[in-house]
């Protein structure tokens, strides 16, 4: 692993983002225990801890295309992900953007620790702890998911992840971690802040013990180890077992979802720095469209029709047009079914859609699923993962595990020099580390 004398990350960037905070502890002493306030305005700090999510996995996946005319008019960086082609990408971008999550989120872990627990201030401290924990394996994953390969259990240990950082210091080397590696830090963050959490916290901007185990679940998914994904699923879902019936929805209005709705575990957003990611430009997968049974409440709940008759997502969770990219107990029963699937509990997992698709299809007009063979209730599983889960930064991490398991799925994009196809497992999956963050830290560029 390369070792640099430079930040991992553009330290002006941390010091404008970070101007609220460093006036907090310049005036009153961070690290003192009468300070667990200012600590948690710092996780509290929406806009760094949830609006952060990055949006470049989701730009690259096969959920949406843009017309020719909308590629046309945007900028190359726009361009360069829709097409798997980042060249040159520099301050700011979404890299920086979760490494502020985590820089956050290790302000307030080394503040804590110079801090004695007592009787007074242990439920306080435990769940900044726990919170703090929380977020940063939220961005660890985010990072993972985006910046490198997908989880090969035969290669966990050969191929670098991101870069770790366990601390505050911005003048610590930098280097890149293997996979295996980073993974376990995750997997290890959230093991910690589990205990320390509310079982449900106050508002869904704040994590939780339900929205521990769902992210733990979904790390678990993403590395295809389907036995712990349904344990954690299993767990999230004892919490945070309420769906929203779409029955009593109103298709009519623009955006028909409520922001913080009964289905939010946890509230996170995609960042807005990418134009193609938008409700205008990403217009929805014209096939994946066509599957929704007509039925299917998703159908006009999810999706409006534009002047030039493709669809847009109007169905985020986020109250509007931005991308929600949070947990929600939909996603957890998802997650359940589908290991049950694979570990070989096919009906339980066949009873968890069929609840699902009740509160999805117009009353009385689901038909139950039963007596399949294990590959066909794999297959539809999937594919109400997929129409189910769509825009919100998930489809990028399936692409890469199924593509591990045989699945062939090719992505393709239309441009105006013509047809360009992204191979299953190809090295472009690891997406390329912005440029001058290779250049200031020497950390090692992924292959293109």
């Amino acid at each position: 692993m390369l070792r640099s004398r430079l930040i991992y990350i553009l330290l002006f960037s941390i010091l404008m983002s970070c101007k609220d905070y460093l006036d907090i502890k310049s005036n009153s002493g961070l690290a003192t225990p009468d300070n667990f306030e200012a600590m948690q305005r710092i996780l509290d700090n929406m806009e760094v801890m949830n609006i952060s999510t990055n949006p470049l996995g989701e730009a690259s996946s096969d959920n949406y295309f843009l017309t020719l005319q909308s590629y046309n008019s945007l900028g190359m960086r726009s361009q360069e992900a829709y097409t798997w082609r980042i060249i040159d990408n520099n301050f700011p971008n979404d890299w920086a953007t979760s490494y502020l999550t985590v820089y956050h989120s290790n302000i307030v872990l080394d503040n804590l620790k110079s801090i004695q627990i007592n009787d007074a201030n242990k439920e306080t401290w435990s769940q900044l702890a726990g919170a703090a924990y929380f977020y940063r394996s939220y961005a660890y994953l985010s990072l993972l998911w985006t910046y490198a390969k997908g989880y090969e259990e035969s290669e966990k240990d050969l191929y670098p992840g991101i870069v770790l950082r366990v601390d505050a210091d911005p003048y610590k080397p930098s280097e890149r971690s293997s996979i295996a590696a980073c993974y376990n830090t995750v997997i290890h963050d959230l093991e910690r802040s589990i205990p320390l959490l509310p079982r449900q916290s106050e508002h869904v901007l704040r994590p939780s013990k339900a929205a521990a185990y769902g992210l733990l679940a979904r790390t678990y998914l993403s590395m295809r180890h389907y036995d712990k994904s349904e344990i954690y699923a299993d767990s999230a879902w004892m919490i945070s077992a309420k769906l929203i019936d779409y029955n009593m929805l109103d298709a009519n209005t623009q955006f028909p979802f409520e922001r913080y709705n009964i289905e939010t575990t946890f509230f996170s957003q995609m960042s807005t720095t990418l134009p193609a990611m938008n409700y205008y430009n990403a217009l929805v997968d014209t096939t994946l469209y066509k599957s929704y049974n007509k039925d299917d409440l998703r159908l006009k709940l999810f999706f409006a029709q534009g002047s030039d008759g493709y669809y847009q997502f109007k169905g985020s969770y986020a109250g509007a047009s931005d991308f929600f990219t949070g947990i929600t107990s939909a996603e957890i029963l998802l997650m359940r079914a589908e290991s049950y699937i694979r570990n070989g509990r096919i009906e339980r997992g066949l009873s968890d859609l069929n609840h699902l698709m009740r509160h999805r299809y117009a009353t009385g007009k689901y038909k139950d699923l039963g007596g399949l063979s294990q590959e066909d209730a794999l297959e539809r599983i999937l594919c109400e993962r997929r129409k189910e889960l769509l825009f919100r930064g998930l489809r990028w991490m399936d692409v890469k595990r199924l593509n591990l398991e045989g699945r062939n799925i090719v992505l393709k994009r239309q441009i105006p020099e013509g047809v360009l196809e992204l191979v299953p497992n190809s090295n472009r999956y690891a997406l390329p580390i912005p440029t001058d963050v290779v250049d200031r830290t020497g950390i090692p560029q992924n292959p293109q």
